[in-house]
Order: C-alpha cells, then sequence, then structure tokens
C-alpha cells in the first residue's frame, strides 16, 4: 500500500530554519561542506532545508519513505 502525505509549513525566521538545517546535517556526519551549504539561499532552497529537517533519512518502522519534494 502506497500512501501520500502532504505537510505544509511556514517558516517564520529563515536564518533560524536554516541554522537548523545545517546542525542536522552536521548530526548526521554529512560533512562540514553540506553542512554550511544550508545557510546559504544561493546553494539551497529554504524548501531543501526543509527536507533536510523533516524527512529523517531513516524511516519509521514498517514503511518505507520513498522520496521527499518540495516546491
Amino acid at each position: 500500500m502506497q500512501i501520500e502525505v502532504t505537510i505544509a509549513i511556514t517558516v517564520d525566521d529563515e536564518a533560524v530554519f536554516r541554522r537548523a538545517a545545517h546542525d542536522r546535517a552536521l548530526a548526521d556526519q554529512l560533512g562540514q561542506e553540506e553542512a554550511v551549504s544550508y545557510l546559504s539561499a544561493d546553494l539551497t532552497s529554504v524548501g531543501q532545508c526543509a527536507i533536510m529537517l523533516l524527512d529523517p533519512g531513516v524511516s519509521p518502522k514498517g514503511c518505507s519513505i520513498l522520496d521527499s519534494t518540495t516546491n
């Protein structure tokens, strides 16, 4: 069975949100260069930051996350 889940968020403070994505990338051991890219609007979108924060990378038990997208 495949289901689709949509989550809508409001980013109230882009700098704080980007820092959270940066910190998550470091915690996930993705490397300093990739982590720093989340701080720059020229390198990553706010949507990409949202995927970093909201798609845990490891699926919950009993399912597999197939993809995550943003617009």
